[in-house]
């Protein structure tokens, strides 16, 4: 995938993450949409173009496989990178 072929969505929920992988992926010339919780990005078009997802899997109350299921309900494919602070 390159900045032409769709963005890279970041999911986390410590804003530093975010803030790092957007301006390092930025920098590489990909389009990148952060969000803190997975509800904003369920509510956002982004999910509906080709993208890849890097997800955090601890989300303070929520789980990162919850939103994979509910990403897959919605019949929206993704390429996902999941990423975690514990082993």
């Amino acid at each position: 995938m390159n900045a032409q072929q769709g963005g890279i969505l970041v999911l986390d929920d410590d804003t530093r993450v975010c803030r790092s992988l957007a301006r390092l992926l930025g920098g590489a010339g990909y389009r990148v949409e952060t969000f803190s919780t997975p509800q904003a990005l369920l509510a956002t078009k982004a999910v509906s173009e080709p993208a890849c997802l890097i997800l955090d899997l601890r989300l303070g109350t929520t789980h990162g496989m919850d939103l994979l299921q509910a990403l897959k309900d919605g019949e929206r494919e993704l390429a996902v990178i999941i990423l975690t602070a514990y082993g």
